[in-house]
């Protein structure tokens, strides 16, 4: 998906690419910067997609986009998580689209993930304007939301990489505030999540050499 600049382009990338889990089921929520939506789902081993009048809402949460479509149109999302959620976002759109007061969008956006929130399970909320190339987030330790333009960044192949701590204090625009990446840091952020997520997840030492070696990887053209 990095490689594309269009939703049609991430799905006609289907016959180079698959994406495989380990028991976490895998499904992604694509816009691009013309509006156009799609959901892009690996079911059985081919690339399921819903776009246009096939994507009557563009909400995605832990069920496949049919099964949770059929649960918000038949009322059934009772006593499941993940479909109240994506019920609940279906009609948290509706009604600020009809609701004349004079809310940004990104502050619609933020109202619309704290409606679907799941306390201490939601490590971040975030919210991308694809068309101005500008995000806005907040965390679960610092709640202030915080911005980065990417307009204002450097991708040049001959840059390095640059990073910031998304827990950090700073506020408003912190793209300024980014500094250059490393390998040791890549290396402590990794370990530390490794080490506060092992009583839900294990992940081996192998499994963190194979991901620090990641990086270096990708080349740049």
């Amino acid at each position: 998906m990095d490689n594309s600049s269009t939703v049609e382009e991430v799905i006609k990338s289907d016959s180079l690419v698959r994406i495989t889990s380990k028991g976490t089921p895998l499904h992604y929520l694509v816009a691009d910067a013309k509006g156009r939506v799609a959901t892009i789902e690996f079911l059985e081993g081919k690339l399921k997609a819903h776009k246009g009048e096939a994507l009557p809402y563009p909400v995605l949460t832990n069920n496949t986009y049919e099964q949770s479509v059929s649960s918000h149109t038949h009322a059934t999302t009772k006593g499941n998580n993940s479909l109240e959620r994506f019920s609940m976002a279906c009609n948290k759109i509706s009604q600020l689209n009809s609701n004349n007061r004079e809310t940004s969008l990104v502050e619609k956006s933020f109202d619309i993930l704290n409606a679907v929130n799941q306390g201490d399970y939601t490590k971040w909320s975030i919210v991308y304007d694809i068309t101005e190339k500008k995000i806005w987030f907040k965390t679960q330790r610092f709640n202030q939301v915080r911005s980065i333009n990417f307009s204002a960044l450097d991708f040049s192949c001959g840059v390095r990489s640059k990073f910031i701590y998304m827990n950090g204090k700073e506020s408003g625009n912190i793209s300024p505030q980014m500094t250059q990446y490393t390998d040791q840091i890549n290396q402590r952020i990794l370990e530390t999540a490794a080490g506060q997520s092992s009583s839900r997840i294990a992940i081996s030492g192998q499994q963190i050499s194979r991901i620090l070696a990641y990086p270096a990887t990708i080349i740049c053209k």
